[in-house]
């Protein structure tokens, strides 16, 4: 039963993980070694983590480890970590492929700029164009976003989908966490400040404003009734003025 292919490869990602860890869960022996076999050579699935928890398939950690490592690679290493262990399984052209994604991945996680000389060498690859080729693919399928540049011949990174975490590799994950949190408060706690400071000073400003204002409206108030006074001052002048230039003319009327 195992032998033969065991779902369609268009099944989600996910959803095709399940159901291999499903059939391990249920299998023994040779049986799981194809499920696990199959499940490498799934185009769609690029995280092994469940599969790996599976009973049956830790079980071969003491009957078949060098069918549980090829699965740790696929999990977390990378082309480099498989050709440096001679005691694995062989690959099969579709887990080769994927293999040489997987790396991708992994050296767009680490960088974000990858000079195409050093994933042609990860890759074992025999020039550009290949390596073009298998990136393109990536792109396609959502593992990686970036920019192929041809000119200076590199590939830019702008985002790559997650892989299984290597053991002891989750409390350094936790430990960055952890000091980004603090980093994170301590900026919040400085942003806070600066905003209570800049609220005090915008309400002093205000408050001057205001004082400039009123002193504004007082000179403006005290200057009205300065011309007013002067006007009336000149209007008693006037007055005064036409009653002593009438009086001599009667006078001299008299005389």
């Amino acid at each position: 039963i195992f032998a033969t292919k065991i779902f369609m490869e268009t099944t989600s990602d996910l959803s095709a993980l399940n159901q291999y860890c499903l059939a391990a869960k249920i299998a023994s022996g040779n049986a799981v070694i194809e499920v696990i076999s199959q499940a490498l050579s799934h185009p769609n699935i690029f995280v092994f983590g469940e599969l790996l928890d599976v009973p049956s398939v830790r079980s071969l950690e003491e009957t078949n480890k060098p069918v549980i490592e090829l699965l740790r690679i696929f999990a977390y290493g990378t082309l480099v970590d498989y050709k440096a262990n001679n005691n694995l399984p062989p690959l099969s052209e579709a887990q080769l492929l994927k293999l040489k994604k997987l790396t991708i991945i992994s050296s767009s996680y680490e960088r974000k700029v990858i000079p195409y000389a050093d994933l042609i060498q990860q890759l074992d690859l025999k020039n550009v164009r290949e390596l073009e080729d298998i990136l393109i693919e990536c792109l396609y399928q959502g593992l990686i976003q970036g920019k192929l540049d041809q000119k200076w011949k590199h590939f830019e990174v702008d985002y790559c989908i997650g892989r299984d975490l290597r053991p002891g590799q989750f409390e350094s994950i936790k430990f960055i966490l952890a000091d980004w949190c603090e980093k994170s408060e301590l900026l919040l706690s400085t942003i806070e400040e600066k905003m209570n400071n800049a609220n005090i000073l915008t309400t002093v400003n205000k408050n001057h404003k205001d004082d400039l204002a009123k002193r504004i409206e007082a000179l403006k108030s005290n200057i009205k009734v300065t011309d007013s006074d002067d006007t009336s001052m000149d209007y008693d002048e006037e007055r005064h003025k036409k009653r002593q230039n009438k009086v001599p003319k009667r006078r001299m009327q008299h005389l």
